[in-house]
């Protein structure tokens, strides 16, 4: 996954393209770099905003202290064996071009 993004196109196409309403996500604009913890348009059946990254949960650090640093990558062979994704859902981010 990359680690920065951009999204020129309007909710509009975007939702004709998904065929879906673009009642949550209808005049976000135009977002030319995109970095991780921010809030972005995601399609999870239909367009909805949620936060870029994942914080896992129960995990704690060598001095026992939780860990909250987010999580943006992840190895396609190891994401179901990894305990930082239990119970984590999947959506597809539009984007127009990425980048680092």
């Amino acid at each position: 996954m990359p680690g920065r993004f951009f999204l020129t196109d309007p909710m509009v196409a975007l939702a004709d393209a998904f065929g879906v309403t673009t009642a949550v996500a209808g005049n976000e604009p135009a977002r030319h770099n995109t970095a991780p913890g921010r809030e972005i348009v995601v399609f999870d059946g239909h367009l909805s905003r949620m936060r870029w990254g994942i914080v896992p949960v129960g995990r704690v650090n060598g001095r026992g202290r939780p860990v909250t640093e987010q999580i943006i990558n992840a190895r396609s062979e190891t994401v179901f064996d990894k305990s930082a994704f239990d119970g984590v859902g999947c959506a597809v981010i539009p984007v127009n071009a990425w980048y680092e």
